[in-house]
């Protein structure tokens, strides 16, 4: 490991402008899933409904 490792004084780590962005959008993804969660079941009832209506033969 320390072969690896540099001889100069100062080390410097750069990092992307946008790195930041990154980083939330990782977070999200590894974060809870209850916002989803809630959002499918929200939003399913009613194409739910409607998908159930094409469905009926209409007499």
């Amino acid at each position: 490991m320390k072969a690896r490792c540099t001889t100069g004084k100062e080390r410097r780590i750069t990092r992307w402008a946008h790195e930041h962005l990154i980083e939330a959008a990782r977070a999200r993804l590894i974060g809870p899933t209850e916002p989803m969660t809630i959002r499918r079941g929200t939003v399913a009832h009613p194409f739910g409904t409607i998908k159930a209506g094409w469905a009926r033969p209409t007499s």
